[in-house]
């Protein structure tokens, strides 16, 4: 195959969303406005009501980058897009030998750790990771099979792939497409 293009757009699962809703918008509108009502002996809804739409706005922003995930592969490039980060290897650092689909029973040191730098969700990590066998890795999970990319020099990837995506070929056919 002289060109291969992949566009795979992950979505995260109804969860992640709704935890963001939850720590975002519904928490600190409970938080201002029991403060606010302790503090005065009733409501005051202009604090209240500011509070809440700042929190409306942030919760926006926030799926906004969380729906703005996507995996492209190309002849010469794998691109990892995840929410504000970005991770871009060439398909010849890429040891398509040594990746393949993670059973975190089989391989419990590939399981996600510590949070270098990332977004840790319920159904969500994006970003850099430390994972459990002390190797830092990038990460784009949601849901469905994870695939483990080695890549040369490490800071290997660990990314939820669809089964029928042409990535997921690849990891299965150990790269011998070109």
């Amino acid at each position: 195959m002289s060109e291969i293009v992949m566009n795979l757009a992950v979505v995260p699962a109804m969860k992640t969303f709704v935890w963001a809703f939850v720590f975002v918008v519904a928490v600190p509108v409970l938080i201002t406005g029991g403060a606010v009502y302790v503090a005065n002996k009733g409501a005051m809804f202009g604090i209240t009501s500011s509070v809440t739409v700042l929190s409306i706005v942030l919760f926006g922003a926030f799926v906004y980058f969380l729906l703005r995930n996507e995996i492209t592969l190309d002849a010469q490039t794998l691109t990892v897009k995840a929410a504000f980060y970005e991770r871009s290897v060439s398909r010849s650092d890429i040891v398509w030998a040594d990746s393949h689909l993670v059973d975190f029973v089989r391989e419990p040191g590939l399981s996600p750790g510590v949070r270098v730098n990332g977004i840790g969700l319920p159904g969500y990590r994006a970003g850099w990771f430390r994972l459990a066998n002390g190797t830092r890795a990038f990460l784009l999970t949601t849901h469905g099979p994870l695939a483990y990319i080695a890549v040369r020099g490490g800071e290997d990837l660990l990314l939820s792939v669809v089964e029928s995506s042409l990535l997921f070929e690849e990891i299965r056919s150990g790269g011998s497409e070109p």
